[in-house]
């Protein structure tokens, strides 16, 4: 009987060409995608859908930096174009959207972290999305504009006639109605969360975006002094602007003056007095001194301070020294 036992250089060829075919499929990937021409990339993400282009570009360093080496300079922006108005038309921002008015790559980072947060919630409501772009960090301001501008906010929400498929919506504009939840609104809860917590370059497209009353206003320059987060002096110095030139071009109504009053009121209590001065100037500039009223200021810090009340004629005469020295400086 003879026995076929394979010599030592069969075994080492068969282990060659083993290692062979594996190594060239490994340094054929690695190549392919070391070498793929932009030409190739941007014709193969035409074919794609949102969440498959993202899982490509982000599938391997080596096709994102092909794609970010390429796209702005020979692309002439294609496949970023692409991602912003996929992104646009699920959050249907797509009529909004201005493309050119940060930097592209912001943009275009900005949308795909927040598309990636909702791809699958398709009942998001936009309330939720602008407050998640604040605690996600989120830096496109262009995005948040976009939200402000498809939203509404609303004072108020109640049922009509306790039936529960018409709810109204009011804010100082008036009143709209729906049949059903709208996920457009902004409720005034989340309206005075974002003031509060937003950066000022936000909080400057929330005060351009929308219609927000005096009371909502002096509560969260109450808060803000509470806080005093990042550049809290300069937010509150923009609500300042934004009040007065809403309320004080006209007479100003009762309503108005009690929360100018407020607000007065809290940069006294917290000994602000950089902002005390800002407010005072502008109450000199548009002729509005008058409505500080002695009473109501002390009324004010009677309850913030809950003084006993034999104390309060004392903190009347107290009021009323200081708000004359401060107007007649």
């Amino acid at each position: 009987m003879t026995w076929n036992i394979p010599s030592k250089i069969q075994i080492m060829d068969e282990n060659y060409k083993k290692n062979y075919k594996k190594n060239y499929k490994k340094n054929y990937k690695k190549n392919f995608v070391t070498t793929i021409p932009y030409d190739i990339l941007e014709n193969i993400i035409s074919y794609l859908k949102i969440d498959d282009i993202i899982n490509f570009l982000l599938s391997s360093k080596k096709i994102y930096k092909i794609y970010i080496k390429n796209d702005e300079n020979y692309g002439c922006n294609k496949i970023t174009n692409k991602i912003i108005n996929e992104c646009a038309l699920f959050f249907k921002i797509n009529d909004k959207i201005n493309y050119n008015s940060e930097n592209k790559r912001l943009l275009t980072t900005s949308v795909i972290k927040l598309y990636n947060l909702y791809k699958n919630n398709k009942n998001y409501n936009n309330s939720d999305v602008l407050v998640s772009i604040m605690e996600n960090s989120i830096k496109s301001n262009e995005l948040f504009r976009c939200l402000c501008l498809k939203s509404k906010f609303c004072e108020e929400m109640k049922r009509i006639n306790n039936d529960k498929s018409v709810i109204t919506y009011s804010n100082i504009s008036g009143n709209f109605i729906f049949r059903s939840f709208e996920k457009n609104i902004i409720l005034n809860s989340d309206m005075k969360y974002m003031i509060i917590n937003v950066d000022k370059c936000k909080l400057e497209i929330i005060l351009k975006s929308f219609s927000i009353n005096s009371e909502t206003i002096a509560y969260c320059i109450k808060e803000m002094l509470k806080c005093k987060h990042k550049d809290y002096q300069v937010k509150i110095k923009m609500c300042i602007d934004y009040i007065f030139y809403k309320y004080c071009f006209k007479e100003i109504s009762q309503y108005n003056k009690n929360y100018f009053i407020h607000i007065f009121t809290y940069f006294i209590l917290n000994d602000d007095k950089h902002l005390l001065t800002y407010f005072v100037n502008k109450m000199d500039k548009y002729l509005k001194v008058g409505i500080l009223n002695i009473d109501y200021i002390t009324q004010i810090m009677y309850n913030e301070l809950k003084c006993n009340y034999n104390h309060y004629d004392y903190l009347k005469n107290c009021v009323k020294n200081y708000v004359n020295c401060l107007i007649n400086f």
